[in-house]
């Protein structure tokens, strides 16, 4: 599994692809927390609290939005049982919403909570630790953070400046599929473009086509 990067303007669908990635029952042996930022589960969050009290053993999907000093002990926790080969036999995803309220484009090495951050994408497939970032714009997402996410999924947003980061030939097949509401194009690290349709109910994507630019 690979670190992925998630992009897309609001209400074109990249949260609720994220959410059903989420619940996919490919994910039902992994222990995930999301970082739901925009509030897109508003009746299932777990507080700083509560998280604290269950301990690593008792989680297994955790909704959670959070101050950032608390996003920092969360990180580090999971970091930890990582270390601990806590994960090796399931394997643990932690996507973030809107990845760039917690590190800018310009990397902080005096914030803790940033260097949290890094570490995790830098570090956390040795430990079968997958993150997900997800922005509504490439820009405000750290580069290096950017670079680490070898799976990138495009929904409506900015083409100019998101796609030709990745070297996409921003063509009239790419827009006129991608403008679409909730479909997407997922590129591999092969380079490969994934035309897909909407993720359904049960978090299963459908490949309409492959494209080699």
């Amino acid at each position: 599994m690979r670190h992925k990067i998630i992009l897309g303007t609001t209400r074109y669908g990249k949260s609720y692809y994220a959410n059903k990635m989420f619940v996919n029952d490919q994910w039902n042996n992994y222990y995930g927390i999301y970082i739901d930022t925009q509030k897109s589960f508003p009746n299932h969050h777990y507080t700083y609290d509560e998280i604290d009290d269950l301990g690593f053993q008792e989680f297994r999907k955790i909704i959670y939005l959070p101050y950032k000093e608390e996003l920092e002990y969360i990180i580090k926790w999971i970091m930890e049982c990582g270390e601990k080969n806590a994960f090796m036999n399931t394997g643990c995803i932690i996507i973030i919403d809107e990845i760039h309220f917690y590190i800018g484009e310009h990397y902080n090495r005096n914030d803790s909570l940033e260097i949290a951050i890094m570490h995790l994408f830098e570090y956390g497939l040795r430990f079968n630790i997958t993150a997900v970032a997800i922005s509504h714009t490439i820009t405000k997402v750290n580069k290096r953070i950017r670079d680490l996410c070898t799976e990138q999924i495009f929904f409506n947003s900015n083409l100019d400046i998101s796609l030709k980061n990745y070297g996409i030939d921003i063509n009239d097949k790419v827009k006129n599929h991608i403008e679409k509401k909730y479909h997407y194009v997922k590129r591999l690290y092969s380079h490969e473009l994934l035309f897909m349709a909407p993720i359904n109910e049960k978090g299963e994507e459908k490949l309409i086509e492959i494209y080699k630019p």
